[in-house]
């Protein structure tokens, strides 16, 4: 049996992969802080289901749309959720492929703070700077 907050967060997922931000949004709590680490032009902290909605229309405007997230796998507890992902974009004749963990604080059944980790900031950083 699967974790209830894996299937939101897994939701979740679903709707950024059909670019569907509407549904993305119902999954995220109205004061949801997004942390995007490193130096880039869309690292820094994203609050509220609007700031969210913005990381995402960033991203796809600086990489012309060819942004993709992959979810590899996703495991829960009570109080957290984390997700393996592969990040993908191209963008001013670079491409970026990268590997992140995200954890996911879940509280009244919707995400309400995440945070990400890469395995190259360095990489993430020279692709969007």
């Amino acid at each position: 049996m699967t974790h209830p907050h894996a299937e939101l967060v897994a939701s979740g997922y679903d709707a950024v992969a059909h670019g569907d931000l509407d549904a993305l949004a119902r999954v995220l709590a109205d004061d949801i802080v997004w942390h995007v680490p490193g130096n880039g032009l869309i690292s820094g902290d994203y609050h509220g289901r609007d700031g969210v909605v913005e990381f995402f229309t960033k991203a796809q405007q600086l990489a012309n749309g060819t942004m993709r997230v992959q979810l590899h796998d996703i495991a829960a507890t009570n109080d957290h959720t984390f997700a393996i992902q592969t990040n993908r974009a191209e963008r001013d004749g670079k491409t970026l492929e990268a590997r992140a963990v995200a954890v996911f604080d879940v509280r009244d059944d919707k995400a309400a703070e995440v945070w990400f980790y890469t395995n190259s900031q360095y990489d993430n950083d020279q692709f969007w700077s």
